[in-house]
C-alpha cells in the first residue's frame, strides 16, 4: 500500500500502488471530484504525521452511529419518563413542552395501613402510599371513596401524600379529614390514581 494526494484538495488516500501501472492511471478524488493522471512517482510510501488517509464510508458510519445513539437515548427518555423525571424533576417542563405526558406508575404503588376513626361527624383517615416497584416513582394522589351500608357513594375525595417522589420500597403517609354523617358500616376504598404531572410539588 502507498499514499496518493489529490492535486486539487490535498486529501490523502491509501491505495494499492500496483493499480496505477507504469504509465499512470486516471483517478477521481472522492472528496472534491477532481480528475487527474496519477503516476507511480506521485505515490508516497509514508505519511506525514498531520495527514490521515480518508477511508470512504467512515464519516457515514460515524453519523449513523450518532443518529442511532440519539434514537436510543430518545427512546429511553420516552419509555422511562416516569422514573427519569422522578429522579431529575428539572426535566418535567421539557416533557410538558414536548407534549409527552408523565404519570405515576400506579401499578407499582399500593395503599397500606389505612385506618379510620370517627370524632362526631368528622371521619379521620390516614395511611401510607408505598412504592412496590424496582424504580423511583412519582407519588400519586390517593382517591378515597366512601359508600354507605346500602352501597351508595357518599363521598369521593383526593388527597396527596406528603412526599412527591418515592424511591423503590419507600412509603409516604397521607391524611384526610372528611365531614359526613357517621356510619360505622361505611365502606372506605383508597387507591392511587394516575394524573398527569407537569411539575414537582
Amino acid at each position: 500500500m502507498a499514499f496518493l494526494s489529490c492535486v486539487s484538495c490535498q486529501t490523502v488516500f491509501e491505495i494499492d500502488a500496483g493499480l496505477l501501472g507504469d504509465g499512470g492511471q486516471q483517478v477521481r478524488c472522492s472528496v472534491c471530484q477532481h480528475v487527474w493522471l496519477a503516476r507511480p512517482e506521485d505515490m508516497q510510501n509514508s505519511l506525514p504525521e498531520e495527514n490521515r488517509p480518508v477511508r470512504p464510508g467512515r464519516g457515514r458510519l460515524l453519523a449513523s452511529l450518532l443518529i442511532l445513539g440519539f434514537v436510543f437515548i430518545g427512546g429511553f427518555l420516552f419509555w422511562a419518563r416516569g422514573p427519569v423525571s422522578a429522579a431529575l424533576p428539572v426535566l418535567l417542563p421539557a416533557y410538558d413542552l414536548a407534549g409527552i405526558p408523565v404519570q405515576p406508575d400506579i401499578d407499582s404503588l399500593a395503599v397500606e395501613k389505612l385506618q379510620a376513626s370517627w370524632q362526631g361527624n368528622l371521619l379521620r383517615l390516614h395511611g401510607e402510599l408505598v412504592n412496590k416497584g424496582k424504580w423511583i416513582n412519582h407519588a400519586a394522589p390517593v382517591r378515597i371513596i366512601i359508600h354507605d351500608k346500602s352501597g351508595k357513594k357518599i363521598e369521593d375525595v383526593k388527597v396527596l401524600p406528603e412526599a412527591a417522589v418515592l424511591a423503590a420500597g419507600e412509603a409516604s403517609v397521607f391524611f384526610a379529614q372528611i365531614t359526613i354523617v357517621p356510619d360505622s358500616e361505611a365502606e372506605i376504598i383508597a387507591a392511587p390514581i394516575a394524573e398527569r404531572i407537569d411539575r414537582l410539588r
